[in-house]
């Protein structure tokens, strides 16, 4: 049986951008806090980056807003541009640093060639989404473990995680499907980039692991 989720009126939809942004304003303004007080530069490096981080963070959750309103208007465009996948992927886990708390990070890719044909930063919030949904539903002390491999002329990444699962796998990607009360936009719109470059996504779940991977085209040149 499907589950029907309501479009959320204009005041539930802000209560949950605050509620999403709420972590990392919160993260920002410790980290500075002990900026203040820290002469060690390897440990004011450290905090800058989480610093950073959380602005990535913040700064993908108004992507996604803005991503929305471009899909519903229909006039996201996409720019295609020639760039390897790998060194996108390595660049989100960089980025998201700061979210994954004592979760490892480990990322198995053993193509040289990795050239796809695509908007690279469309792709970029596919993967940042799948990243920070990997982080914020991974148990402490656990690994996230990241795959890029190529079959049948694709490229396929799959990130997985190991937490709680997902229940119902099948919906996570629909618009407003959340269970903690926030805008829930990431993977709608992972979906929808995806499918604009000819691409499919999915999730499975089992257990106590949850595993979401997208394939893409392969274009060599």
């Amino acid at each position: 049986m499907n589950t029907i989720y309501a479009e959320p009126t204009p005041t539930e939809f802000l209560a949950m951008v605050a509620h999403d942004l709420k972590s990392p304003i919160n993260a920002e303004i410790l980290a500075l806090k002990q900026l203040r007080n820290i002469e060690d530069m390897s440990k004011r490096t450290e905090l800058i980056n989480e610093i950073i981080g959380a602005a990535n963070y913040m700064k993908n959750l108004v992507d996604n807003i803005l991503g929305k309103y471009k899909l519903e208007t229909g006039i996201l465009t996409l720019r295609r541009s020639d760039f390897c996948l790998k060194s996108l992927v390595s660049e989100c886990i960089d980025e998201t640093r700061c979210l994954l708390d004592s979760k490892t990070v480990v990322f198995d890719c053993k193509l040289k060639n990795v050239n796809i044909n695509a908007d690279y930063f469309e792709i970029k919030r596919v993967v940042y989404n799948l990243l920070v949904n990997a982080a914020e539903h991974a148990k402490k002390d656990t690994k996230i473990e990241i795959k890029l491999h190529k079959k049948w002329g694709n490229f396929t990444l799959s990130i997985k995680n190991y937490g709680r699962g997902i229940e119902n796998p099948e919906e996570i990607f629909n618009q407003n499907f959340s269970k903690r009360g926030s805008t829930g936009l990431g993977l709608y719109i992972s979906k929808r980039v995806i499918n604009a470059h000819d691409g499919t996504i999915n999730a499975k779940s089992r257990g106590k692991w949850a595993r979401l991977s997208f394939t893409l085209p392969a274009y060599q040149h």
